[in-house]
């Protein structure tokens, strides 16, 4: 099963570590996280204004205008489909 993250970006539900809202950039931790991240190169997309959420996956970390609840009830709802 994949999640859509937003136009033309959908992953495997099964790679996703969590979701996260991009107000936890705030936290020293997770900026720190995420610039890190970036360096390296695991980074999908890049925060913006328009971004709401931040997904870590296995591999990678990806930007989402999307928010945390609207990926969470895709996530649910695409299972009770199934």
């Amino acid at each position: 099963m994949f999640l859509s993250l937003g136009p033309d970006q959908c992953i495997p539900k099964k790679e996703i570590i969590g979701i996260f809202s991009t107000s936890s950039l705030e936290s020293i931790a997770t900026d720190e996280f995420i610039r890190m991240a970036k360096e390296e190169g695991f980074v999908i997309g890049t925060a913006s204004k328009k971004m709401k959420s931040f997904i870590v996956a296995d591999e990678n970390v990806y930007f989402s205008n999307l928010t945390p609840q609207t990926l969470c009830k895709r996530s649910l709802n695409r299972e009770r489909l199934s």
